[in-house]
């Protein structure tokens, strides 16, 4: 069977995901891997979220279904995510969504006195500390995997290394030869991921009624490296999201947790 392996960091708010997952494919890249990487909690910010899904893991399943889908015709080799996941039933609804992969987890780890030191260094992030202790004492009592990485006192590096040799040689030996890109069709690949994803949506209401209401404003905030794209765009985000635009909000929008 064809596989291709996707190793996904988890853990609880500033346990490190986003930092060492984004560190690790670097390094794979370095190395003459084709890897891709996404995080997890990026594609699932559409917000607000619904009652019964306050963390947006479905819309997560569904963005990381459509993003796989990607990095599988562009070749990569293997993939690495990061993002907070809580259950194992929702690690399962996960899984679903990534035909073809061989899946790891590894739970990266931190006390609690770090964590909340590393969360109030963000800024804006305070309401994070209380239920990112919640999730790790959950994870401490239902273990998701058996890979565990402390991360506390220790460099990005210093953690990359500890996730290496905890998982040997990962991503092992991966034949095959990195395959050319061939002409996509976009508006048939903005259907396929729609219909892939069917029955997973958030509480945005329906296709028809998106088709009714007409396409959605679109605001790419763009620029050269450096000009400060990202840190300009998620303030823009939650400012609008906090005008009441999208209806009342069920979920708070999140940064990235690592």
């Amino acid at each position: 069977m064809d596989t291709t392996p996707l190793l996904w960091l988890i853990g609880a708010a500033g346990s490190g995901k986003t930092t060492a997952a984004w560190a690790l494919f670097a390094r794979l890249a370095e190395e003459g891997v084709r890897a891709a990487y996404v995080d997890g909690d990026q594609v699932g910010m559409a917000y607000p979220s619904p009652p019964e899904d306050g963390d947006n893991e479905r819309v997560k399943a569904r963005g990381l279904g459509a993003v796989w889908s990607g990095f599988r015709a562009a070749g990569a080799q293997c993939v690495v995510v990061s993002g907070g996941v809580g259950t194992a039933a929702t690690v399962a609804d996960y899984v679903a969504q990534f035909p073809g992969a061989a899946m790891t987890l590894v739970e990266l780890t931190v006390d609690d006195a770090e964590r909340r030191r590393r969360l109030l260094g963000r800024g804006n992030s305070e309401y994070l500390i209380e239920p990112a202790a919640a999730h790790a004492a959950e994870l401490r009592r239902h273990p998701l995997t058996e890979h565990r990485v402390p991360t506390g006192g220790r460099s990005v590096d210093e953690v990359v290394e500890l996730i290496r040799e905890r998982l040997g040689d990962w991503p092992g030996v991966i034949p095959g030869p990195w395959p050319p890109r061939e002409p996509q069709n976009l508006e048939a690949g903005a259907g396929a991921g729609a219909g892939a994803g069917a029955g997973a949506g958030a509480g945005a209401g329906t296709e028809a009624d998106s088709e009714a209401a007409g396409p959605p404003p679109v605001l790419w905030v763009c620029g050269a490296t450096g000009t400060g794209k990202s840190t300009t765009a998620f303030p823009v985000y939650l400012k609008i999201l906090a005008t009441g635009t999208a209806g009342p909000a069920s979920g708070r929008p999140r940064r990235p947790s690592g």
